[in-house]
């Protein structure tokens, strides 16, 4: 088969699909027929194709799995499936994600998330900074901070099926050693309390509404609800983020949240009842997408946080003190004349923190 011919099955193929998406409603139809023909028979073009590619490229073209394939990909992408679950994967910030079922698909205005994070850490002179994704899904976040910015990253996400999909990203993008993946609920005060002290917090959590989700486009339908639904008004999450995490950021760093269009207002409040001042940034449609501060107490939140701290000191005290009335020193017991071992103390859930490897 000549380069031409091959050339003209590839377009034919392509038309087809285009017109059959077209009809069924799917906007961008030929950009989709293109994506899932380059999937399924790849993505060699004839034109510059060598000898050998071109033999197998015409395999392809001709294979009828192949053809059959396409066409299912085509019967399922009308019927509502997501085109990015078709494919596999998904690019976020110049990277391949892979995504599918169980995932919520990374959308380009989440990369506003981690343009601010990158400028951030371009203007300070950190060290290998720390920084957490929240509700973190794919773990794309993370996974660019640590790409992109040479951070060490944690991607917290509840979900198993996510988890999955995070862990495969980590291995696709080679970043094992900067990336760690936890399953754990955002608003556990026990996995809070455990955390180190952070450069950057991100989070990208659950921001619609009842109302949203009642008239949600189809593809949008098939990604996890527990990544989309925010309660009633899309702003449960927002309520409660600032004030649980802000004791974990470090002074000055970081606190970036995505928000949904005219959210903004409302979770700068929250952020503001959090101690915070809070800042804003839109996105290409100009819609405030990102709400954001570089921590810094305000007064009044520094004087509460100076009086927890007192509080805390003098109840460690009691503790301290309790413990040696009620459990007075033990002798050291001795096997044949020598000390015994004491047992090893288990890690930590995050003893990872302290044994990141470094570059």
């Amino acid at each position: 088969m000549s380069q031409k011919q091959s050339m003209d099955i590839k377009r034919s193929i392509i038309d087809m699909g285009a017109e059959y998406l077209e009809r069924r409603g799917i906007e961008n139809a030929r950009q989709e027929s293109g994506w899932l023909f380059e999937h399924v028979f790849g993505k060699t073009d004839p034109l510059f194709a060598s000898d050998g590619e071109q033999l197998e490229q015409t395999a392809r073209l001709v294979s009828v799995k192949n053809t059959k394939r396409y066409n299912e990909l085509l019967e399922r992408r009308v019927y509502g499936e997501p085109l990015q679950y078709l494919l596999g994967e998904w690019e976020f910030y110049g990277l391949r994600m892979n995504v599918g079922e169980g995932v919520l698909i990374p959308r380009p205005e989440t990369e506003f998330l981690v343009e601010l994070g990158i400028d951030y850490i371009k203007s300070t002179d950190i060290k290998e900074p720390l920084v957490i994704d929240l509700c973190a899904g794919t773990g794309c976040v993370a996974i660019a901070m640590a790409k992109i910015a040479g951070c060490r990253a944690v991607a917290l996400e509840l979900s198993e099926r996510a988890i999955d999909y995070a862990n495969k990203n980590i291995k696709l993008n080679n970043v094992p050693d900067k990336v760690r993946v936890y399953k754990g609920d955002i608003f556990d005060e026990g996995l809070v309390s455990k955390m180190p002290m952070l450069d950057c917090i991100f989070a990208n959590p659950p921001y619609l509404s009842k109302k949203d989700m009642q008239s949600l486009q189809k593809e949008v339908t098939r990604e996890p609800t527990l990544a989309l639904y925010g309660g009633e008004d899309g702003l449960d999450f927002y309520r409660k983020i600032f004030k649980m995490w802000r004791s974990k950021l470090k002074p000055g760093g970081l606190f970036a949240v995505e928000v949904g269009d005219g959210q903004a207002g409302m979770v700068s409040g929250f952020m503001s009842e959090a101690g915070m001042e809070p800042d804003s940034m839109k996105d290409y449609s100009g819609i405030d997408r990102v709400v954001y501060t570089k921590y810094s107490c305000t007064k009044d939140y520094e004087a509460e946080l100076r009086s927890l701290l007192q509080e805390k000191e003098l109840l460690l005290l009691e503790a301290e003190r309790r413990e040696k009335t009620h459990n007075p020193p033990v002798q050291k017991t001795t096997i044949n004349g020598k000390s015994a071992k004491k047992p090893e103390k288990k890690k930590g859930l995050f003893s990872f923190f302290k044994n990141f490897k470094k570059k």
